[in-house]
């Protein structure tokens, strides 16, 4: 079993083991779908690492594995016969075969299945209903299409699945679940999760996307959860981070630390962190009427990047300013007001508020007047960015492990 790496005391930055976590990112960003089979060659050599012993008792496994599996057994004898242009069933659901069967009737070659609920798949049998490759488009729900091999009625090998909303999935199956290396992408592209399976259930080191930026890396326990006092959140500019206890991929305590390495754990390259220290950090989201439970804690990386200081525009007063020169489409400082909800009557009727900014299509954020000064609030500090008819940056939405769901100010040009 490997140990807990719990940082390093040094402070010096090792390039060659930053570049080697910036290689990585490129591979596993990367929509490219020949990236997830470079990484499925290593997979027994990753549970191994991992010591992983799942496939030595096969009957290990997320719960609905196991029930996939005894289905699964049950139709190697059975690969489903059909009537043509007859109601049939796949074993889940009812639908009519259109094509050619055997002379058992099994259906073989080209074919498509319409289902009673308007769902179409199409694609090759294997000599049975519950053996195809091919494309399900599904006609309603969270799920647009799947596209893949079924044996035995489930996903096996390599499939992809996409979402309604946007946003997919791709992996490796095995009877259904994911069984080897997986990822995730969100609406918009953005990489939401890399990981590891056996079995249906997460196993080693995953890195969690999160919108507009960074990640939190970290093993999972053994019931697959990001969960442990080991897991980080690294900033957008991969050096900065934030490292303690999560569960579930949720902040619950953590301090400051910088990124000064990397290293190869089970097929994966990690960060190596130099020690923490500074003041704790947790999940604090803000309410309607509450901004922030510590509301002059500063957020380590803004702080970092930005200072507040005297506006060089006439009456203007206090603005924003970058401590150094940075390229463009990066994230420079934070916006975290109080939420409101912009359908009701009490947020319709609020003063108004030169702070007020649209989050999505529900919230909106507010810096409240009280809290303007830095002496009283500054937690996060976009709002003394000073407005331009020319402006140098833009509010992009960050899912930030502090904050949650906020915006951010982003510069527009070098």
């Amino acid at each position: 079993m490997e140990n807990v790496d719990s940082g390093t005391t040094e402070e010096v930055q090792d390039d060659a083991g930053i570049a080697s976590i910036e290689d990585f990112l490129d591979r596993i960003e990367d929509p490219d779908e020949s990236m997830l089979q470079s990484f499925q060659t290593d997979f027994e050599i990753v549970k191994e690492s991992l010591d992983i012993t799942t496939d030595l008792n096969d009957d290990n496994g997320s719960c609905e594995y196991k029930a996939n599996k005894e289905l699964s057994e049950k139709w190697e004898s059975d690969a489903g016969s059909v009537k043509p242009n007859k109601k049939s069933n796949d074993g889940f659901e009812d639908c009519v075969f259109k094509g050619t069967v055997d002379s058992l009737n099994f259906p073989v070659g080209p074919g498509t299945l319409i289902y009673t609920n308007m769902d179409a798949f199409t694609g090759t049998f294997d000599h049975g209903i519950r053996n195809r490759t091919g494309v399900r488009i599904f006609s309603g729900g969270e799920t647009s299409k799947i596209s893949g091999t079924w044996v035995h009625g489930f996903l096996t090998g390599k499939a992809r699945i996409e979402y309604t909303a946007g946003g997919y999935v791709e992996g490796i199956y095995k009877v259904g679940v994911l069984h080897g290396f997986a990822r995730e992408f969100g609406i918009g592209g953005y990489l939401k999760e890399f990981s590891c399976f056996s079995n249906g259930v997460r196993i080693g080191w995953i890195y969690k996307g999160m919108i507009g930026g960074g990640y939190v890396i970290g093993k999972v326990d053994d019931k697959g959860d990001l969960t442990g006092k080991d897991i980080a959140f690294v900033y957008p500019d991969f050096r900065t981070a934030i490292k303690g206890q999560f569960t579930g991929g949720v902040l619950e305590s953590g301090q400051e630390c910088r990124v000064t390495s990397s290293r190869q754990v089970g097929g994966v390259i990690v960060p190596r962190y130099s020690q923490v220290q500074g003041p704790s950090y947790s999940y604090d989201p803000a309410s309607a009427l509450t901004i922030s439970k510590q509301p002059l804690l500063q957020d380590p990386w803004e702080k970092n990047m930005v200072e507040v200081r005297s506006s060089k525009l006439e009456q203007a007063g206090e603005g924003l300013f970058a401590k150094e020169d940075l390229p463009e489409k990066t994230v420079i400082a934070l916006f975290a007001g109080v939420r409101l909800k912009t359908a009701t009557l009490a947020a319709q009727n609020r003063p108004k508020s030169d702070y007020r900014i649209r989050l999505n299509a529900d919230l909106d954020l507010d810096i409240p007047h009280e809290c303007l000064s830095t002496s009283v609030y500054k937690a996060t500090l976009s709002h003394k960015a000073n407005h331009s008819f020319q402006p140098n940056a833009t509010f992009d939405v960050m899912e930030h492990p502090r904050f949650g769901l906020i915006r951010a100010l982003s510069s527009m040009v070098d």
